[in-house]
């Protein structure tokens, strides 16, 4: 009988594989799948340490192997070098600190930035901890800044978030002293390059080249979000494989003609696009590391060191085999990671057009952008909706058109900051660029916001009936057919589209059928459920220049995800960052009553403060300085 063996390429059995014959799931899709299932784990448990040596004994047996590894990558997420403890408790202290990221507009007036700790003073912080930083002053600040500061630092919450940032609490930054020191060289080099972009460039541009380019998105506005979500095209500002490409196809044909116009024995009788390759690889870092080295970009610079060291060692596989390695590596160097929604849509994306090869490798040029654009958007379309709320429906048309021309801009934009005087017609290609995403983004049709919006789970799940279809294609040509070699019902299941569509349609029923839990959100609202009825307390902060809506962002997931309409809405304060997105509520369910807890005769829509009767069920109570609000168990002041 033939050997079983799995193409590097294709992921298809080879012909040793006969009808009948059990196929295992490879060593390194068991391997991710356990480290994914282990960190998992690590967010809904803590494991004690005496899990570890558990593990080690588990990892000698074939059978517990991979159950180990689950429960190693468990213990690496929750140990000290992955999980950032927040801060203990609040205090004021004097740090010196550098700026490690572009600052952004602050509520009401001011700036927030990231600070890196330098130098702790008396403050209970390390050198290298992370915070998120406010100065609620006017006083301007700017990347790699390095400055001395009186700060009022507050505990994180430990969120998933702030652990993918490794933000170990809030400082509040009071009398600022700037510092004549040096950031690191990256941070430097990252303002530097911004500095060059504002002095080659219009005015009127430098928001979006600095987006394109470093990935510097604070200058972007509430508009231009906006007009990004309704196209569909929110990840061209994304720095991701894209970009990285494109600037390593221009280094590698610089490097490439450079190095072969050098004699044999000049280069050491390599061969001149082996040195290409590798500088290219070198160059590349040293790009990702500028634009931030979020989470897509680093992807894709793994992926070009795998098949740098596939060219060397052929037998490591191909692209298939690249992106789990990459995968793999990113999970490992911070397992947050997992629940970045940056990191599901551009390893989703790659992995379509990777499983889908056997649908678009025999096409002709255009024909094969069309079909990889159309799969992708289709793979994406559930996690779309469930992160924004909405489908595009000018997505795949915008995409289409927009990517191509994409190339030629960033080509231009880069070639300008190093020869000036090709930076008219760079601004000439940008302009065309954003008239076309304009133009996308205008009809009152290009976006669709249904009334139901599903969970991120459930739309994990839809995406993965996409990739388990591409996944078992087997031939080359059409008709297409499907892999009919017998596997173990464990793999057989999960590679099953149809399972991962039952998954998917039964998470989304649970959540409309089932009662829901109450929902507080980071800011002071929340949605509680009692007897039938739903109730929203308190509206969110709507602030339309800084593009933040927290009803949008918060309050109509939450109702759209368990099918519910708000039986009424209470206001419990009078301040902006209560009442301010009411009208973002009100929109979209108009007939909703507006109760309060205390007097507000300023507001532009009809509330009635302590009704003593009402339809959402709320016993009101009047008090000496107000009313309260009981609904339920729930006590509102």
């Amino acid at each position: 009988m033939g050997s079983t063996a799995w193409g590097g390429q294709g992921g298809r059995p080879s012909a040793g594989i006969i009808a009948g014959q059990h196929a295992a799931i490879a060593p390194l899709d068991a391997t991710l799948l356990a480290v994914a299932g282990g960190i998992l784990l690590a967010w809904r448990l803590p494991l004690p340490l005496w899990s570890l040596p558990c593990a080690l004994v588990l990892l000698a047996h074939r059978l517990t192997r991979y159950p180990a590894i689950a429960l190693l990558a468990a213990l690496w997420t929750l140990s000290p070098w992955q999980f950032t403890a927040p801060l203990p408790a609040a205090v004021d202290c004097r740090a010196t600190f550098y700026i490690a990221d572009f600052p952004t507009r602050g509520y009401p007036v001011g700036s927030r930035f990231v600070l890196v700790t330098r130098q702790t003073g008396d403050c209970p912080l390390k050198p290298g901890d992370r915070l998120s930083g406010a100065d609620f002053s006017r006083r301007p600040y700017r990347l790699g800044e390095v400055l001395h500061a009186q700060v009022r630092l507050k505990p994180g919450d430990g969120s998933r978030v702030a652990q993918q940032a490794r933000l170990r609490g809030r400082a509040t930054v009071r009398a600022v002293v700037s510092l004549n020191e040096s950031a690191p060289w990256t941070v430097r080099q990252r303002a530097a390059l911004a500095s060059r972009i504002d002095a080659v460039f219009p005015a009127a541009q430098h928001a979006w080249l600095r987006a394109l380019i470093i990935g510097d998105r604070s200058g972007l506005d509430a508009e231009v979000q906006n007009r990004l979500r309704r196209s569909g095209t929110s990840h061209l500002i994304a720095i991701s494989g894209l970009h990285l490409a494109l600037i390593a196809g221009l280094i590698y044909l610089l490097l490439r003609h450079l190095t072969a116009a050098l004699p044999p024995r000049g280069r050491g009788g390599v061969q001149p696009h082996t040195i290409a390759l590798h500088g290219t690889l070198l160059c590349a870092l040293a790009y990702a590391l500028l634009t931030g080295a979020a989470a897509p970009v680093l992807r894709a610079w793994l992926m070009l060191a795998v098949l740098t060291l596939c060219w060397h060692w052929p037998g490591l596989g191909g692209g298939r085999q690249a992106l789990k390695l990459a995968a793999l590596a990113i999970l490992l160097a911070n397992p947050w990671q997992l629940g970045a929604a940056g990191a599901w849509l551009s390893f989703a994306a790659v992995a379509v057009i990777l499983y889908s090869a056997p649908l678009w490798r025999q096409l002709r040029p255009l024909w094969q952008w069309l079909v990889l654009q159309t799969l992708i958007t289709l793979a994406l379309l559930p996690i779309g909706w469930a992160l924004f709320g909405g489908i595009s429906l000018v997505s795949l048309a915008a995409n289409l058109v927009l990517i191509p021309w994409l190339a030629p801009v960033l080509a231009a934009s880069l070639l300008a900051l190093i020869c000036p005087p090709l930076a008219p017609a760079a601004s000439w290609l940008l302009d065309t660029f954003l008239h076309a995403l304009a133009g996308f983004a205008a009809p009152d049709w290009a976006y669709w916001q249904p009334a139901f919006q599903p969970g991120t789970t459930a739309a994990l799940c839809a995406t993965a009936v996409v990739l388990c279809a591409l996944a078992r294609l087997h031939g080359r040509e059409f008709p297409l057919q499907t892999e009919t070699v017998a596997s173990p019902w464990p793999q057989r299941l999960l590679t099953l589209p149809l399972a991962w569509a039952a998954l998917a349609l039964g998470i989304s029923l649970a959540a409309v059928f089932l009662p829901p839990p109450d929902y507080r959100a980071p800011n002071s609202s929340a949605v509680h459920y009692h007897g039938g009825k739903t109730l929203v307390v308190n509206a969110g902060l709507r602030h339309r220049n800084l593009g933040r809506d927290d009803a949008a962002r918060y309050l109509l997931p939450e109702l759209r995800r368990h099918a519910r309409r708000p039986d009424a809405i209470v206001l419990t304060g009078k301040g902006l960052r209560q009442t301010s997105a009411l009208i973002t509520l009100l929109t979209a369910y108009p007939q909703t009553p507006v109760y309060s807890t205390l007097p507000l005769p300023n507001l532009p829509f009809a509330v009635t403060y302590c009704p003593a009767d009402n339809a959402a069920g709320l016993v009101f109570t009047k008090t000496a300085t107000g009313c309260t609000a009981r609904f339920g168990q729930v006590l509102l002041p």
